[in-house]
């Protein structure tokens, strides 16, 4: 069955626009430095900077546009979830493919304030409320023995979410697809997984 035909259990926002716009500027700022025509040196008011930025060449021109293909294209992208599948989309293309449920051996929170590790472990656990806990933590799709040498182990950082939608996609997540909400693993363990799966 394609992804795209199941029905939605939970849709939400996969990147908070904000930190798009921040990762845009950045990078835009980046390849305009690297690609202008005109020597830093020379820049020493406002407007010799504008110059210096805007002063292109062909490849300059051309990584700014596809910067901003990418960066809208995020823009866009939606989380989805179904019973058999967790995906993310965008204009009606599926750009990343997280999870194949009859793939999965078991999905786990992994968050470092669980960890063993005193050197990954926060020093304020004990003050943790469940949200904050979840802003904190991943998903980890661990995937049955047989299909680990040829997958990846995917994850899902939960931060970039908002609190509500973390908290839909754990609700979701506990009914539908078995996972434990009560349950947080040290990162260590998320590590030690993934080097048992295809690594790239």
């Amino acid at each position: 069955m394609n992804t795209l035909d199941e029905s939605s259990l939970f849709t939400c926002r996969y990147q908070a626009i904000s930190f798009i716009l921040i990762i845009f500027l950045i990078t835009a700022i980046f390849s305009l430095s690297m690609n202008s025509n005109t020597e830093f040196k020379s820049v020493h008011h406002l407007d010799d900077l504008i110059e210096f930025l805007i002063n292109q060449n062909t490849y300059g021109w051309f990584f700014i546009i596809l910067i901003l293909i990418v960066s809208i294209l995020f823009m866009n992208a939606k989380l989805i979830i179904t019973i058999n599948q967790i995906y993310v989309i965008s204009f009606g293309f599926c750009i990343r493919h997280i999870a194949n449920k009859e793939l999965v051996q078991h999905i786990r929170l992994y968050a470092s304030f669980e960890s063993r590790i005193n050197i990954l472990r926060p020093l304020a656990k004990k003050c943790l409320d469940f949200n904050e806990k979840l802003k904190l933590s991943s998903l980890g799709f661990c995937l049955l023995p047989e299909y680990r040498d040829f997958h990846l182990m995917k994850h899902l950082d939960l931060k970039q979410f908002t609190e509500i939608d973390r908290i839909k996609i754990i609700q979701v997540l506990e009914e539908h697809w078995d996972l434990n909400p009560k349950k947080f693993v040290g990162r260590e363990e998320l590590v030690r997984l993934k080097m048992q799966h295809k690594l790239r």
